[in-house]
């Protein structure tokens, strides 16, 4: 049974920023441009496509939903990188998923963990 948090791998940002949703809902993406317009608020709501994409993370949450419900964006903490994702488990079910885009140098159990949560990690 998986129990407390797992990193269950990594992911590549080329824009600055991730998106998560169900992937039924990928047909409906659209692969626009995000077009540019000086004076422009970026408040929602969000488009379902790449546009309204980088206008929910260039808002002043850097975040925002895209759609009614179809994913969530939010912009990376260091741009452009990789970085690691993680599930922590509650009763063997996965309870948050974490991606972490600045790691703490310590949580609440420790420097990232017991040393067994720590090996299970890295493989």
């Amino acid at each position: 049974m998986n129990r407390g948090r797992k990193k269950i791998g990594s992911i590549g940002v080329d824009s600055g920023g991730v998106i998560v949703g169900d992937p039924c809902y990928l047909r409906d993406w659209k692969a626009n441009e995000f077009d540019v317009v000086d004076g422009d608020e970026y408040c929602g709501p969000y488009t379902y496509d790449y546009d309204g994409s980088c206008r929910a993370r260039l808002s002043e949450d850097a975040a925002g939903e895209l759609g009614s419900q179809l994913a969530v964006a939010v912009t990376s903490g260091y741009g452009d990188g990789q970085y690691d994702v993680f599930v922590e488990y509650e009763d063997g079910r996965p309870a948050r998923l974490i991606v972490e885009f600045m790691p703490k140098e310590e949580d609440d159990r420790g420097a990232w963990g017991t040393e067994e949560e720590r090996a299970r990690w890295q493989s």
